[in-house]
């Protein structure tokens, strides 16, 4: 009961030292919110390239590997076929899809099934059938003496479904002369942008900068193919690899050389865990900061409330009686700059949403070939929102032990005297 007693004594100096308290917990909760909010709009960004990929793609994640590392014009199919990569993909949950090729390097060759979600006009069994990129689907579109200047930036959905409507269907001849009838088109190659010129520079650039679509052309391997690859004079052979979750695929590309086949998750969780060091120094930072808001704070009160503490010791409270009393002070001012910073950072990442999310809209339908239309919550939730919130809990512990000489005897006699 007594110990009861001395924690509601100690939350009543909350209120007792308004003034004080608030400034602490708003400007502790500021600044924490701000972070908070920088971490869930990264999430929330990530959540939403994450749904455009699966709905674009499919929701399984095939991943290519290069056995014979990049740079080299050809590799054989047995060493594509005896990859280490084998081990590390079932170590992170993943499925070897077997191997397939890049020809000439122009194009790769991949299975229907594997292309199902992308093809938009029917197979054509009489000739090669190829998915080409937006960029070069634009660049069918254009006249010749235009082509060298031509520059493709971030789509519109306008833009993308008329480059859609416009191609498919049609002959499309590569650089060696090889021609294959366009059946989709795969994504826009190049980062994710949503500042409309290229010397701009918008805030969530700092995380869709990140995001690198290497889009290519891919040809739908069938018997057509047979003599495409038979003229070819060079092949490499990759390996292929299925995932189900982008988590694994990214833990997988952590440790071997990659890509993912369509879609950008792996790109867009790898974006996020270069900007999480970023968060991490600058919680260090906060962290140290409010240590020494709340140390500077909590000598001030103790200061203020000298009088009270000597006339507690009178009344018989023990040093450890008044330790309890002002640690549930510190304890209650950090729950509210808790509560406080949660509400900042949601208020700051609806403000967030609500401006940017018919920009994003357009701007991933336009990436991605689709017809969302979705509202955009720039909100989310992952271990380094977590990590931030107890973050929090640090400066209390710490500002104790810097201050509890403060609340002894012989300390508070002192400040009397003054």
């Amino acid at each position: 009961m007594k110990f009861l007693k001395l924690i509601k004594l100690g939350l009543k100096n909350v209120t007792s030292h308004k003034k004080r308290t608030f400034v602490t917990i708003i400007t502790i909760s500021t600044l924490f919110g701000v972070l908070l909010c920088f971490s869930s709009i990264i999430n929330g960004l990530q959540n939403a390239i994450i749904k455009w990929s699966n709905t674009a793609f499919g929701e399984d994640i095939y991943i290519i590997t290069y056995p014979c590392g990049q740079g080299v014009i050809s590799c054989d199919e047995e060493k594509a076929s005896n990859t280490d990569a084998k081990s590390v993909a079932k170590k992170y949950g993943g499925d070897f899809a077997g191997t397939t090729g890049i020809y000439d390097g122009l194009g790769l060759a991949i299975d229907k099934n594997i292309a199902l979600p992308v093809i938009r006009e029917q197979l054509d069994p009489n000739t090669p059938n190829i998915l080409i990129t937006l960029s070069d689907a634009n660049a069918m579109n254009l006249p010749e003496e235009e082509k060298s200047f031509m520059k493709l930036n971030n789509p519109s959905e306008q833009k993308s479904n008329e480059l859609l409507s416009s191609s498919v269907g049609k002959i499309y001849t590569d650089i060696r002369g090889r021609t294959a009838k366009i059946v989709g088109l795969t994504a826009y190659s190049g980062n994710l942008k949503i500042a409309e010129n290229d010397w701009e520079t918008d805030p969530l650039d700092i995380y869709l900068g990140q995001v690198w679509t290497e889009a290519n052309s891919y040809y739908i391997d069938g018997d057509q193919l047979i003599d495409a690859k038979k003229s070819a004079d060079y092949v490499y052979y990759v390996a292929l690899f299925k995932f189900s979750s982008p988590n694994d695929a990214y833990q997988f590309l952590s440790e071997v050389n990659g890509r993912e086949l369509f879609g950008d998750r792996v790109a867009a969780i790898s974006g996020k865990m270069e900007l999480l060091r970023v968060i991490g120094f600058f919680r260090i930072i906060l962290i140290v900061t409010a240590i020494i808001i709340m140390v500077f704070s909590f000598i001030k009160i103790i200061d203020e409330d000298s009088k009270n503490i000597a006339l507690y010791k009178t009344l018989g409270a023990t040093n450890f009686d008044i330790i309890v009393t002002y640690t549930a002070y510190l304890i209650g001012t950090t729950i509210l700059s808790i509560l406080f910073s949660i509400i900042i950072e949601i208020a700051l990442s609806l403000i967030t949403s609500g401006i940017y999310s018919s920009r994003l809209i357009d701007l991933l339908n336009g990436h991605y070939i689709q017809q969302i239309h979705d509202f955009i919550p720039l909100i989310g939730f992952d271990r380094t929102v977590l990590i931030t919130i107890f973050s929090m809990l640090i400066p209390t512990p710490v500002c104790l032990i810097l201050t509890i000489d403060q609340l002894s005897s012989k300390n508070i006699t002192k400040r009397l005297k003054k």
